[in-house]
């Protein structure tokens, strides 16, 4: 025995449901994942419990533990840094960013400090967040 019914068989399925969680996991992983990468060398850096994002032009300092000099990934002696932070600073940076080891002995940072400020760029010194 055969019913007859008033319904009409669907022969679209609606995809409306299936983009909004397509669109939720892509808010979520966008939250949660990590949009700042950092360049330059790995070193253990110091923690801080205050911070300030850098909206400016900026050059990458590091310091590792064996006291060597890097800006960005390339090393550079101590009497050249400050040649080429004025060169920077010519070419319209305005920040120093320095990344010194926790190793890293204060002359050294002393020293990139100094050659910063007689580049006339302003010294920021990059810290990890206190967990």
């Amino acid at each position: 025995m055969q019913f007859r019914t008033q319904r009409k068989r669907i022969s679209e399925f609606s995809l409306a449901g299936l983009t909004d969680i397509v669109l939720l996991l892509l808010v979520f992983f966008l939250l949660t994942s990590s949009i700042i990468t950092y360049s330059g060398l790995p070193v253990n850096l110091p923690e801080s419990r205050f911070g300030v994002s850098l909206e400016q032009t900026n050059v990458t300092v590091t310091i590792d533990a064996s006291d060597r000099i890097f800006v960005g990934s390339t090393e550079v002696a101590s009497t050249e840094l400050l040649a080429l932070l004025k060169s920077k600073a010519s070419e319209g940076t305005q920040t120093v960013i320095i990344n010194a080891d926790r190793a890293a002995s204060v002359g050294q940072f002393v020293l990139v400090a100094s050659a910063a400020k007689g580049a006339s760029l302003n010294v920021r010194v990059a810290t990890e967040a206190r967990k």
